[in-house]
């Protein structure tokens, strides 16, 4: 899974966002950023239909607005496949289903989501962009944030391609 954070222009790919220095470390196409404090400004209210708004934890509808210099993104087939990995196969062919605007409150709760600060229900492993793009699916699809399915993802090799299934 390829999935991109944006960080104040500067393209992240497959990173770890964990550190304690205060600086954006770019070598070549990739970079790392190790300080969230400079990110941490919440991003912009999310306004939501009174019904669409009532199928969500007020958690998860917080966790939409994201952060302004954060940002995930990530396809429907890409979110699929995460579900996939880990057990979510109902959800993962529900993804696929989304519009663009679902699929862009689903990158706000992934960015806030990536914040280390962020306790989600994965005990003590470490958490992935994968994780964290099955979780906000999972949060978007059930309204509310739970473990996974399963704590280990599926080999990659077994993943169905969700590529050419998307609307």
């Amino acid at each position: 899974m390829v999935a991109t954070v944006h960080n104040i222009g500067t393209i992240v790919s497959n990173m770890d966002v964990s550190g304690t220095s205060s600086k954006v470390e770019d070598s070549g196409e990739d970079a790392v950023i190790y300080d969230y404090d400079e990110l941490l400004e919440k991003g912009d209210e999310v306004v939501l239909d009174p019904a669409m708004a009532a199928r969500f934890d007020p958690t998860i509808v917080a966790a939409m607005r994201g952060y302004k210099a954060l940002r995930v993104f990530f396809s429907a087939p890409q979110a699929a496949g995460s579900l996939w990995d880990y057990g979510e196969d109902d959800l993962a062919e529900r993804v696929l289903k989304l519009s663009e605007e679902e699929l862009g409150l689903i990158h706000g709760i992934a960015a806030t989501f990536r914040n280390p600060a962020y306790a989600l229900p994965m005990g003590s492993q470490r958490v992935t962009v994968n994780h964290v793009t099955a979780f906000a699916a999972l949060a978007f699809l059930d309204g509310e944030l739970r473990p996974l399915a399963r704590t280990r993802r599926r080999p990659q090799r077994l993943r169905p391609d969700f590529s050419s299934r998307s609307r």
